[in-house]
């Protein structure tokens, strides 16, 4: 910007005016000189009295119309422009009147009735932002009075694992004290690898279209630990897509605490792995009454044994019916698993 830029209009304005003087001054001047020189020397009083005369009367005639100009037109138009940048950047209210500016022609009408309409847009947008932003307020507690109520854990995350929502159920499944925090890294509370695994997968099934005939759709079962590794835990991850459904905009994560599951099912092989190898010796060592008699006793002791085992699936008590060696011919046969995984 240069130095004259920075001048306000109004100066700007006069130094035009200044220049008309100045100029008009030397043409007169400089008539007069060549008026001397062929008139003669003894012109020169008379001819400096009417250059000065003149002189004076176009500085006064100039100041005059700049006077006149400066207030009908510069500082309406400077008004008028302060008025638009304070209702631009501040949302002020207007101060032209009809009277502002009434030289200008339609240039001061214009600009109140932009301004009109600028204010009528601002008013409506601000009034749509209001409704949107209710609307959206009235989702996310309808959203969080369904969370609340699931017996899962369930986590919402956008693209950068950064927790939007989450249940008071995962709170507890996760040991997590007070509140977690919107805006908290996914990763700061549980294990990282298996979440990029299961959404490297769902992001490549999305990109190639098998989604839409793959049975698991947009979600993918993980299994993770807690970030202290105490806690095994067991959910799904399911993919959010944007409102056009063209591009993924975040994943939600439902999962529940297995670790006594897995540390009762690891007791229950356990046990089941000790009676087999006590059975395999007694049948080595001892006679076919004896073993029989044996195998009973060790089929009792597991029964006892595993009266605190709950099925996986149902939670319901299991019950051995019978242990066998391999290579032997069962007594009895349980009922086929047809939902085995």
């Amino acid at each position: 910007m240069t130095r004259l830029e920075r001048l306000s209009l109004r100066v700007r304005i006069f130094l035009f005016f200044a220049l008309i003087v100045v100029a008009s001054s030397a043409i007169l001047m400089a008539a007069l000189y060549f008026a001397l020189q062929r008139i003669g020397s003894d012109a020169l009083p008379h001819l400096v009295l009417s250059g000065g005369l003149a002189c004076f009367g176009i500085a006064f005639v100039s100041f005059w119309v700049w006077q006149k100009f400066d207030i009908n037109v510069a500082q309406p138009i400077d008004l008028i422009v302060k008025d638009v940048r304070s209702l631009v950047h501040a949302g002020a209210p207007q101060h032209l009147t009809g009277e502002t500016g009434k030289y200008l022609g339609f240039l001061n009408p214009a600009i109140r009735e932009i301004s009109a309409a600028l204010v009528e847009a601002r008013e409506e947008t601000d009034s749509q932002v209001a409704a949107a932003t209710a609307s959206a307020s009235r989702q996310k507690q309808r959203l969080e009075s369904v969370l609340q109520e699931l017996d899962q854990g369930v986590l919402i995350c956008n693209l950068d694992n950064r927790i939007l929502l989450y249940n008071r159920r995962a709170l507890q499944i996760l040991h997590v004290s007070g509140e977690m925090g919107l805006g908290r890294s996914l990763f700061s509370v549980v294990s990282a690898a298996p979440f990029r695994h299961a959404l490297d997968r769902l992001s490549h099934r999305f990109e190639t279209a098998r989604h839409r005939h793959h049975p698991d759709g947009l979600s993918q079962m993980v299994i993770c630990a807690t970030a202290d590794g105490r806690h095994t835990l067991q959910g799904r991850v399911s993919l959010l897509l944007n409102q056009d459904e063209t591009a993924p905009s975040g994943f939600t994560v439902t999962f529940e605490d297995v670790t006594r599951q897995l540390a009762e099912n690891v007791e229950r092989d356990r046990l089941l792995q000790r009676a087999r190898i006590k059975t395999i010796r007694l049948l080595l060592h001892a006679g076919p009454n004896d073993g029989q008699v044996e195998n009973t006793s060790q089929e009792e002791e597991c029964e006892r044994q595993s009266s605190n085992w709950h099925c996986p699936e149902c939670g319901a008590t299991m019950r051995i019916i019978e242990i066998c060696v391999r290579g032997q011919l069962p007594r009895s046969r349980a009922p086929p698993w047809k939902d085995a995984a």
